[in-house]
């Protein structure tokens, strides 16, 4: 019998999204790519923690899948009962791919009470973001 793996029901976005990138060093397929992790320690995640840490996970395999070089930076803020977290790349010549790669989770977003899509591109800088109710409460 497998164990449940306890989630818990309020992470630090900024600790997690450390842990994901030193598990994860190996997969970044361009070496010379920096990812600055520029989250502040008291943005929370407090509901939906699984779901949101998969996605989040999601996302930026894909975006650091297509880097070329450069820095991806992480950042995120708090406005009201929404934590926006943003995604850039300043070096993807192939903004496309990216899109793509994201088309099949947009709906989990959605599911979170979220929204994901690429907001931005333009002189090779993408930017992805996610934003989804820090309280669970769904919004649209």
């Amino acid at each position: 019998m497998k164990e449940s793996v306890h989630c818990p029901a309020e992470i630090c976005l900024n600790t997690w999204v450390t842990e994901w990138l030193s598990e994860h060093a190996a997969a970044i397929q361009e070496p010379a790519v920096k990812v600055c992790n520029h989250i502040p320690a008291s943005v929370m995640v407090r509901n939906n923690a699984g779901g949101i840490r998969h996605l989040l996970g999601k996302l930026l395999q894909v975006v650091l899948e297509h880097a070329q070089g450069g820095c991806v930076s992480i950042s995120a803020k708090i406005y009201s009962d929404v934590v926006l977290v943003h995604v850039r790349d300043n070096n993807s010549p192939d903004y496309g791919a990216i899109d793509e790669g994201l088309q099949r989770w947009k709906p989990a977003a959605r599911e979170l009470g979220g929204f994901l899509d690429v907001t931005s591109q333009r002189k090779k800088q993408t930017t992805v973001a996610f934003s989804f109710p820090q309280s669970g409460r769904l919004f649209h």
